[in-house]
């Protein structure tokens, strides 16, 4: 199925309103009871709050939203378009905020916008570059962390991770000369994404400290790779729920924490990424709000 079908699909789909609410409340039920038994099962734990991990956590997101929108400066920037940085901005804000609806809601922000610009068949193409690129970087970041952890233990991890990481870079590395992107731009989405990846494994180790708990680089990568794939898939708002569950499984899997601590993280996680959207659409409310007024002058 093409991106311009898959658009036109998610117009229709998200009109109905039935499939919003069951996916939505499949995804709340999912997210309180786990919060639920999490609660319960750490009461005895004594885990305390620490405000300034939580800042300090705050800002990584903030910085992780501005690495995303320079990112899809560039992915512009190598189909010969020019995107001013409040422009990308809008569009990958709104596109996140989009994501609590049943559907890859930034897929298709991004695809809408672009397409009016470059044509749907360019389009298309660069979109599916710069996914092929996203996983194949996350994939990287988990072989790393595994390899700065010298952890023997999951060596299929990292088999996984590095063969998923050197295919789909063959992929992007076609794909790129296929559609005669410009170079320069096509290493810069790379360098640009590997520090998205850096930006999030220390972000999740900082939630994690908020509440007095400890997780390892290579638990962290799982952990976000599990939230972002969810989140991009789409079938359930943002993965609610379900990214906390595979997340938590994770926690479980390396034997690092329990399931409950896992899940409690990866929830606070969430709400921190809310509030730093809440924070970010204020941010464009004031500007348009300044531009307006020295329009009117």
């Amino acid at each position: 199925m093409k991106l311009s079908q898959i658009a036109s699909w998610s117009k229709r789909t998200l009109q109905k309103k039935s499939v919003r609410l069951a996916a939505f409340s499949l995804g709340a039920i999912l997210l309180l009871t786990g919060l639920l038994l999490s609660f319960r099962d750490l009461r005895s734990n004594d885990l305390t709050f620490d405000t300034q991990y939580f800042v300090v956590a705050f800002l990584f997101m903030v910085a992780f939203l501005c690495l995303q929108i320079l990112r899809f400066q560039q992915l512009c920037a190598s189909v010969d378009h020019r995107c001013s940085f409040l422009t990308a901005s809008k569009i990958v804000i709104y596109g996140a905020i989009a994501n609590i609806l049943p559907f890859p809601g930034s897929l298709a922000m991004r695809f809408t916008y672009l397409s009016d610009k470059v044509g749907p068949k360019k389009t298309s193409a660069a979109i599916v570059t710069d996914i092929v690129i996203w996983l194949a970087m996350t994939f990287a970041a988990v072989s790393v962390a595994w390899l700065a952890q010298k952890n023997t233990d999951q060596t299929g991890i990292f088999a996984i991770a590095f063969s998923s990481a050197v295919v789909l870079t063959s992929i992007s590395i076609t794909l790129a000369k296929r559609l005669n992107l410009k170079t320069l731009n096509y290493l810069l989405i790379h360098v640009v994404q590997a520090v998205i990846s850096v930006v999030l494994i220390i972000k999740l180790q900082l939630v994690a400290k908020t509440i007095s708990a400890e997780i390892s680089s290579l638990l962290a990568s799982l952990m976000t790779l599990a939230a972002t794939l969810t989140t991009t898939i789409g079938v359930v708002p943002g993965g609610l729920g379900i990214s906390e569950v595979i997340s938590s499984s994770a926690t479980t899997a390396l034997g690092e924490a329990s399931f409950s601590l896992g899940f409690t993280i990866a929830s606070l996680d969430r709400f921190l990424a809310w509030l730093a959207l809440f924070f970010s659409v204020s941010i464009l409310a004031l500007v348009k709000k300044l531009r307006n007024r020295n329009h009117a002058r």
